[in-house]
């Protein structure tokens, strides 16, 4: 079962949301969003009430249970600039294990791939080039 963080994660992405754009909505900074998002810290009743009131299922944030009637996500849901970004950070990951020879398992891949989407989230596009020197330093 996936944890309370990557339920917000999913949630945020399903309403087409970027980390600020949510924080706003739930009265808080990019950085408690972003510390949320990643296990850090827990929002409190007032944050999970804001994003209800913007149509986040926070039933299904809280206990990993959907509400009825409302989909999971799909990446075809996901705008082009948000796709964009996720085939980046996982070609700048692929491109740093193969420059070091090095292959990963699914399971880190993913969690590169989460790490590698926040920073180019965070810094732009041209953040690829740290996401490989990190990749080939793990």
């Amino acid at each position: 079962m996936s944890s309370f963080s990557d339920r917000l994660r999913e949630e945020r992405l399903r309403l087409n949301m970027v980390q600020p754009q949510l924080a706003e909505i739930g009265g808080v900074g990019k950085q408690s969003q972003i510390n949320y998002e990643s296990g850090k810290r827990q929002p409190d009743a007032s944050y999970l009430a804001a994003i209800a009131a913007a149509g986040a299922d926070v039933l299904y944030i809280l206990t990993g249970e959907r509400r009825s009637g409302l989909p999971a996500p799909t990446a075809n849901q996901l705008p082009p600039r948000l796709r964009e970004r996720l085939a980046t950070a996982i070609e700048a990951i692929e491109e740093g294990l193969a420059a070091t020879n090095r292959t990963a398992p699914p399971a880190v891949k993913a969690q590169l791939a989460l790490a590698a989407y926040d920073i180019l989230a965070s810094q732009g596009e041209s953040a690829s080039a740290e996401i490989i020197r990190l990749v080939k330093t793990a």
